[in-house]
């Protein structure tokens, strides 16, 4: 299984849809993870992750920081949202091919010390 975690910073910018679509068809990707992605999830580029991911989940920012997407291939692997927000997501993940099962969690921190801290 073969799966990407990116601090994407940036979602909603016109480069996005082609940085996305050249990194999923070159790598051929189960699953893919965007943190910080600072869009609402009504206003994501949808039509580029169904391209390459037939199931995807994500949550709204907060202001103008944290969001979290995560975007997998249902054949490929199943997952199930157990609990998230606008900073995790904390998933069931079962390989297909393997039926192997294990827990899977989403992290967006934030780079300052002082707000991780207080959170």
């Amino acid at each position: 299984m073969k799966g990407f975690v990116w601090n994407f910073r940036g979602m909603g910018r016109p480069y996005f849809t082609s940085n996305f679509s050249y990194l999923s068809s070159l790598v051929k990707l189960d699953f893919f993870c965007f943190i910080e992605t600072k869009i609402v999830v009504d206003k994501a580029p949808v039509g580029c992750f169904r391209r390459f991911f037939y199931q995807f989940v994500g949550f709204n920012p907060e202001w103008r920081s944290k969001g979290i997407y995560i975007c997998w291939n249902f054949g490929l692997i199943n997952l199930n949202v157990i609990a998230a927000s606008s900073r995790y997501i904390h998933a069931l993940v079962k390989d297909v091919r393997s039926n192997i099962e294990y827990f899977a969690t989403f992290v967006y921190v934030y780079p300052q010390k002082s707000l991780k801290e207080n959170t």
